[in-house]
């Protein structure tokens, strides 16, 4: 099911390999990264972070999400 961005339809993309979503500390803060994503990083990062309300950013072919966001991020990725 495409999800939409500012109005614009998108499909999700299929990964080249399973996408890793796990948690990391750092600076006592936690984080959620989002690994081995095909597609558009930055429009993915951008949808991610308005249904889950939090920031983030994305550096090194990976997504980061401030705080813990792995259950949700997990149900959105099996959402079809």
């Amino acid at each position: 099911m495409p999800f939409t961005l500012g109005g614009d339809f998108f499909e999700k993309p299929k990964p080249k390999s399973p996408i890793k979503i796990f948690t990391e500390k750092r600076k006592g803060k936690t984080v959620t990264v989002i690994k081995n994503v095909d597609g558009d990083l930055k429009a993915l990062a951008k949808t991610l972070k308005a249904q889950f309300c939090c920031g983030g950013s994305v550096k090194d072919d990976q997504i980061e999400l401030q705080g813990d966001h792995t259950c949700a991020a997990q149900a959105f990725f099996k959402k079809d």
